[in-house]
């Protein structure tokens, strides 16, 4: 055949071979993008069969708490509901024995001098307003009462206050503050209102 016809003949039908070579590309193009669905399509399922398998194990297993780990929690609990329980009290409820006015003397004194040592273990300066001795320097307010016995009747309400005055005390001193400056109690004596407008 002549050059120029085949030159010719590849001239009309350069569109059909166009046309075919696309062709091809397309239906092998789908190909590819089918077996890649595929494979996604299989990844998904077996997460999915996983994750299935997971939750049944996961809701079929019978779980076993250690018994140590009961016994404090059950701690944890009581102590929450107890604190529950007594959060909205300051202090003690007043359920205090009466005492004649030497017994609270003697108790009060021992009970000072135990603040005093608490004090000094802890390293919180205290005033001082207690003459002599280094086991009581500071009355924790009840100078005037240590050095003046009180009457009977004044007693039930001085015991009040010491329990308040301990208590609070107890919380500062244990606190590790630096030092306490100044407490002040309602003046129940006679004693306490002859040492002036307050009792500190």
């Amino acid at each position: 055949m002549n050059k120029d016809i085949i030159i010719f003949y590849l001239k009309r039908h350069v569109l059909g071979i166009v046309g075919f070579v696309l062709g091809v590309g397309f239906v092998v193009g789908g190909f590819v993008l089918l077996a890649e669905a595929k494979k996604g399509l299989e990844v998904s399922q077996n997460s999915m069969a996983k994750a299935e398998s997971d939750r049944k194990t996961i809701q079929d297993s019978q779980i076993r708490v250690d018994s140590k780990n009961l016994e404090t929690l059950s701690l944890v609990i009581g102590d929450f509901e107890k604190f529950n329980k007594e959060s909205g009290k300051v202090f003690s409820a007043n359920n205090l024995r009466h005492q004649a006015p030497n017994d609270f003397i003697n108790y009060l004194i021992q009970s000072v001098a135990v603040l005093n040592q608490k004090a000094k273990s802890n390293l919180v300066q205290v005033p001082r307003d207690i003459a002599g001795g280094d086991s009581i320097g500071y009355s924790f307010t009840f100078a005037s009462v240590i050095n003046e016995d009180p009457t009977e009747d004044k007693i039930p309400e001085l015991q009040i206050q010491l329990e308040h005055i301990k208590e609070i005390a107890d919380v500062l001193l244990e606190g590790r503050i630096q030092s306490i400056e100044k407490i002040q109690r309602s003046r129940v004596t006679l004693e306490d209102f002859k040492s002036g407008a307050s009792i500190s």
